[in-house]
């Protein structure tokens, strides 16, 4: 299996997982995602895994100080955890430090006239499928065409109590 075909197996399954999540989450918005990931050209996930608070006891996080915080956090972390989008609570300063990267990422692709979306479902789809094992990401999904595919993307209007669920 070539690289592009390897790429396009994994983005349909992730699209897939979106498809899946939004009838688990009856939300429709799942599907606007699984749509747009299966026309994009390339998906790159930047996440945090392993992270560490940076010890500044900024409170962000609702807990007085990053030791009380790293205290708490294991009580959160039970085999329900798992089914979460992201593996939570997370340090705010990380998530800071994620949005940086996923901006910089952004702006170079946007500089080499590539158009971007930063889309959290479908990292969450990814790291659900053990594609990407980051306790948060995102996904910036993106395209190179003479349209943005992003652009004018509107949500289903699903009926979901219409729906069978098998």
């Amino acid at each position: 299996m070539d690289q592009h075909e390897m790429f396009t197996e994994v983005v349909a399954n992730v699209a897939k997982m979106c498809a899946v999540s939004a009838m688990t989450a009856k939300n429709p918005i799942f599907f606007r995602d699984a749509d747009t990931a299966e026309k994009v050209d390339l998906i790159l996930f930047i996440g945090l895994e392993k992270w560490y608070p940076p010890m500044y006891d900024c409170g962000a996080c609702g807990y007085g100080t990053c030791n009380e915080f790293l205290r708490a956090t294991p009580a959160h972390h039970t085999e329900e955890s798992q089914d979460w989008e992201f593996l939570g609570p997370i340090c705010q300063i990380r998530c800071i430090d994620l949005g940086i990267a996923v901006g910089s990422a952004a702006k170079l692709a946007s500089m080499n006239n590539v158009d971007t979306r930063c889309q959290t479902r479908v990292a969450a789809a990814a790291r659900h499928l053990g594609v990407i094992h980051s306790d948060l990401a995102v996904a910036l999904s993106m395209s190179v065409s003479h349209k943005s595919i992003f652009f004018d993307k509107k949500i289903p209007q699903i009926d979901f109590e219409a729906v069978p669920t098998s």
